[in-house]
């Protein structure tokens, strides 16, 4: 019987993905749009008009006060790999 890669854990209705080979775990798109959002004051999660996960970081748009942010956040560590805004 093969064993899978990866184990999917439910943790308050967050999903996590736990990678069984280095027990790093990626954080949940939910997650990772709370991180986004809490970086604009006044923003929430309806402002993140695009978004993807690719590899080990997550990409995307949060358009709030008719400024857009362009970001890109590792996906295990939640920080901003790529930041920038049309200020």
């Amino acid at each position: 019987m093969k064993i899978p890669n990866f184990v999917i854990e439910n943790q308050v209705g967050n999903s996590e993905v736990k990678d069984s080979k280095n027990s790093r775990v990626k954080l949940s798109h939910d997650r990772v749009k709370q991180i986004v959002t809490a970086r604009v004051p006044g923003s929430n999660v309806s402002d993140v008009k695009e978004f993807r996960g690719e590899g080990d970081s997550f990409k995307g748009k949060l358009v709030h006060g008719g400024v857009t942010y362009d970001f890109e956040i590792d996906a295990y560590t939640g920080r901003a790999i790529k930041w920038s805004s049309n200020k």
